[in-house]
């Protein structure tokens, strides 16, 4: 298949135009919806607010992160933290009464 002159498969001329209209509709009804956005902006907020308490303050980091680079660890750490792992972390560090 790589070696193959030009593509071995792609969409007829029809269903290009109805990606299209798809690709369209997603982007103005899911993508950029107002809720999504609100929710997007909130996961950037709390993601940049653990990065950066943990790069001022890394004792209160787990003993196995706190290892050189920082920055590089740290966004290995928040990458694969989910959402409610996200949550709960900034809930920790934040929320005076936890």
């Amino acid at each position: 298949v790589r070696a193959a002159p030009g593509r071995t498969a792609e969409l007829s001329e029809e269903m290009v135009g109805e990606n299209e209209v798809l690709r369209r509709f997603l982007a103005q009804r899911f993508y950029r919806n107002h809720r999504v956005y609100r929710m997007s902006v909130k996961a950037q907020r709390i993601l940049s607010q653990l990065f950066q308490t943990y790069s001022d303050y890394p004792d209160q980091l787990p003993p196995h992160l706190r290892r050189e680079p920082l920055p590089r660890t740290l966004g290995d750490y928040l990458a694969g933290l989910t959402d409610r792992e996200a949550l709960a972390e900034h809930r920790r560090l934040f929320d005076p009464m936890t």
